[in-house]
């Protein structure tokens, strides 16, 4: 949940991968900022990321939000776990337990 801080950022401004790109606003820049930014996510612990930007087919933004599922982050959250009241006739199992 967004608390107002930025908990990961990657940037092609950044001198290690400005020295990396041929150029910092190209599709390979895009795909390769992802690659970076998925890795800095994972190793947070941030696996799911709430993403509400339109796809476009053939563009910059598709192919940076492609490489970030390839990279095994999920561009949408999942549902919130709601508490269930004992009085409750149907309760469901918690997703966190396996049985």
């Amino acid at each position: 949940h967004n608390s107002g801080h930025v908990a990961v950022s990657a940037s092609t401004n950044e001198w290690a991968l400005c020295k990396q790109l041929y150029s910092r606003n190209d599709t390979s820049a895009h795909v390769n900022l992802a690659r970076v930014l998925a890795q800095r996510c994972l190793e947070t612990g941030i696996s799911e990321v709430a993403c509400f930007i339109e796809r476009k087919s053939d563009t910059k933004v598709d192919a940076f939000l492609t490489e970030m599922e390839k990279e095994g982050i999920s561009l949408s959250e999942p549902e919130q776990y709601e508490h269930p009241k004992p009085s409750d006739p149907f309760r469901p199992e918690k997703p966190w337990e396996v049985y």
